[in-house]
């Protein structure tokens, strides 16, 4: 996939962050951190949990995406996709990640709050 594509899917995820829409983020993507959780309420739950955190409001934020190639000794890995929110009064960021597959396949891996 180029670049741009890649960077559709980032931003079809962010929409689909701040519009709640957790079940079709599992359904698109899937979640590599469920643990014993349905994958859209790991979502939710995680999503959620990492606004908190970071001490932002979603009317507050804005995003970006970011494109990045795994290194020749990560077999099976072609790109990360880096989806960050940002917020007006705090220095932490939400950080959601895309990995695509040489198979093809696109996977929600994680979301976390990061400084």
């Amino acid at each position: 996939m180029e670049v741009a594509e890649l960077e559709n899917l980032g931003v079809e995820l962010c929409k689909s962050l701040l519009n709640q829409g957790y079940a079709y983020i599992a359904q698109r993507f899937g979640y590599a951190i469920t643990f014993t959780k349905a994958p859209a309420a790991a979502i939710k739950e995680d999503f959620e949990h990492s606004v908190m955190e970071a001490g932002g409001t979603l009317e507050s934020s804005a995003f970006n995406v970011t494109i990045k190639a795994f290194p020749n000794v990560s077999p099976g890995f072609i790109n990360l996709i880096e989806c960050r929110f940002f917020f007006a009064n705090s220095k932490k960021e939400v950080l959601a990640e895309i990995i695509e597959s040489e198979a093809g396949f696109y996977l929600l891996e994680q979301i976390s709050c990061v400084a």
